[in-house]
């Protein structure tokens, strides 16, 4: 995230082709904007307050007398509220009847992570006579780009979860020469304790499947579903965390293990497919960013599935190839994504990206999942060792 600067904010309002900037916030239903204006992380407030910002010009802040102090560290002029009715009317001052103003918001919900407005506030705002425009450019600008200390926290854990997945795989290896159970549960609670030891924190439990159970992209084990791991079992591990602080970022990564003498001959065709998907998407984000010609996150999800569709797998490519990380695991940032969604916005530098092919079928599954971050120069990869064969435990 960039700190607050009125001027490179004013100067972007300009060049995505709107007149300003609102943010509106009720009870944290817009973290996108306080993240942007800087507002601390647990800050409480229970009452609408708004932040204008003109392409020119001072911004106008709006608070209910309760809550005055909110925007004391932002530039601006300040009018105070405490009514309805002089809320909608101070509110009406700040625009330009037929101006274009940049919300939280998406057209037809095309971005979800973008739509932080709800109807409500649609209708207020343009029955003000403004034209409301979705702010999902500068949104990517200004929360989801990484300053350098984020990335280094990025750069950490990416190197923390390598090590944990392989550490995972030779510690299903030993137990099973040693003739201990092993189970999808017990490698979670493996992978959690792992987490712990390092200090790094997850929304979710981590994902390890086996058998039938990796057809599943988002499977999680539970007591009805728990799997054994033994001879002749495909094994498919998920990890995301980052490190325990706010302005951290989060890393991922993605394996598949074969348990057995020899892998079968469709599963070493399928990782080389997923292989070839993954290189595809890396490929064209580095030349476009080298060439500095404007990317779409959409074409890169498209170039992607073209390879896929070629082996005719595309029907089972099941999500998008990949999506911004931030503090977020799915960060604000452009998604690569033409299935889900359709994310017009360009790949800039100072994103960071996970790229995670992925073929599932009515029997098992499998994905490889890197993390890269781009620049000026190209994209990077952050995944310091990159599985390029399926990892073989031998018994």
């Amino acid at each position: 995230m960039k700190k607050f600067s009125l001027n490179t904010i004013q100067k972007a309002i300009t060049e995505v082709g709107a007149d300003a900037w609102l943010f509106c916030d009720f009870m944290g239903n817009d973290p996108i904007g306080r993240t942007v204006l800087g507002i601390q992380p647990g800050t409480f407030t229970t009452r609408r307050w708004f932040y204008y910002i003109p392409a020119q010009g001072a911004p106008q802040k709006l608070v209910h007398s309760l809550e005055s102090k909110i925007f004391n560290h932002l530039p601006g002029n300040k009018e105070v509220y405490i009514s309805w009715q002089e809320m909608h009317k101070k509110l009406e001052a700040f625009f330009k009847t037929g101006s274009k103003v940049a919300v939280q918001y998406s057209p037809h919900n095309a971005i979800p992570m973008i739509s932080k407005i709800d109807a409500g506030i649609y209708e207020m705002l343009s029955g003000f006579g403004v034209k409301l425009v979705t702010s999902g450019d500068l949104v990517q600008r200004f929360e989801a780009c990484l300053s350098k200390p984020q990335m280094n926290t990025h750069l950490n854990v990416a190197g923390e979860l390598a090590a944990i997945s392989e550490k995972t795989f030779r510690h299903i290896n030993r137990r099973l020469k040693n003739h201990e159970e092993v189970t999808e549960l017990r490698m979670q609670a493996f992978l959690q304790d792992q987490l712990q030891q390092r200090k790094l924190v997850s929304d979710v439990p981590q994902i390890i499947s086996a058998a039938g159970n990796t057809s599943d992209p988002h499977y999680y084990p539970d007591d009805a579903s728990n799997k054994p791991i033994r001879d002749k079992t495909l094994v498919q591990i998920s990890l995301r965390a980052k490190e325990n602080n706010l302005e951290a970022v989060y890393a991922s990564t993605a394996w598949v293990a074969w348990v057995g003498k020899e892998i079968p001959t469709q599963y070493v065709e399928n990782f080389a497919l997923l292989k070839r998907v993954r290189d595809a998407a890396v490929q064209q984000i580095s030349q476009a960013l080298k060439k500095d010609t404007p990317l779409r996150g959409w074409e890169v999800d498209a170039a992607a599935r073209k390879v896929m569709e070629a082996e005719g797998r595309g029907d089972y490519y099941l999500h998008r190839t990949g999506h911004a990380l931030g503090t977020n695991f799915i960060g604000h940032g452009v998604h690569l994504d033409n299935l889900e969604i359709r994310d017009e916005r360009l790949v800039i530098p100072e994103l960071c990206f996970t790229i995670t092919p992925g073929l599932y079928y009515s029997d098992y599954g499998m994905k490889t999942e890197i993390n890269i971050f781009v620049n000026k120069s190209g994209a990077h990869l952050s995944t310091p060792r990159i599985q390029e064969q399926i990892y073989h435990i031998k018994l």
